[in-house]
Formats: C-alpha cells, structure tokens, sequence
C-alpha cells in the first residue's frame, strides 16, 4: 500500500513541474469520470436498499428511528424509549401519515433550539459558558 502513501508527493511534483498538464488532466478526469461516480453511487444504494428487511414491522422501526434523529441525542437518552412507543402506537393506529413525520420534526427542532438557548450543545459541549 505504499503507493496510496506515495500518490499525493507524486502529484504535487506533477503540479509543480508541469502545471499545464496537471491542469489540463484534472479537468479530463473529472469530466469524464463524474458520471462513473454517480453510478457507483446509485448502485451502491441500491445494493443497499435491497438487503434491507421489508416487512411492515421492520419499515415501521427504521421510520421511527428516522424521527427520532431529529431530537437530541441526550434526549433521545433521557425520552426515546417513550416517545419510540408512542410514536409506534400512533402509527399503528393509521395516523402515521405527513403530519406525524412533520410534528416530530417541528418539535425535535425546537427541541435542539431549546438545548442550545439553555447552553447545551449538541455535542455535549457548552457553547455558552456558565457564569459564576
């Protein structure tokens, strides 16, 4: 694997030497080759997508998972079991439609807005010192 270490030394003595050449081939290659990525990119999606579990019960897990995400870690800690649950209920009971994706968003939103107005990051880490 030396040569992954050794790419970079190769292609800045490229660039220093024949600048026109680097220039020229780095618009070559990414011009060329960015349709190759975005290829890869959906394949690779949906090679994931295909191994994952369809069943209605585990789409209903991920969804809830998914809404979760929009509220704190510390709170997801704190809250997530009871709010997973009831968010699962609602679900089941056939108001698991838009206005529950957008309610939870809205509200872990202001969740987040809240922790930070208090002096609480998102990363554990205060942003506003404590006074004293």
């Amino acid at each position: 694997m030396t040569w992954v270490r050794e790419t970079p030394r190769f292609l800045a003595r490229v660039a220093e030497r024949r600048r026109w050449l680097f220039v020229s081939a780095s618009i070559v290659f990414w011009t060329l080759l960015w349709p190759l990525a975005l290829v890869w990119l959906a394949l690779w999606h949906i090679d994931r997508y295909r191994a994952l579990d369809k069943s209605p019960a585990a789409k209903r897990e991920r969804r809830v998972r998914r809404l979760l995400r929009w509220y704190p870690a510390d709170w997801r800690a704190r809250y997530g079991d009871e709010m997973a649950a009831l968010v699962h209920d609602t679900i089941a009971e056939g108001r698991g439609g838009p206005q529950l994706s957008l309610n939870v968003a809205k509200e872990g939103l202001a969740t987040r807005l809240a922790m930070l107005r208090a002096g609480l990051s998102l990363a554990g880490v205060r942003l506003i010192p404590e006074r004293g």
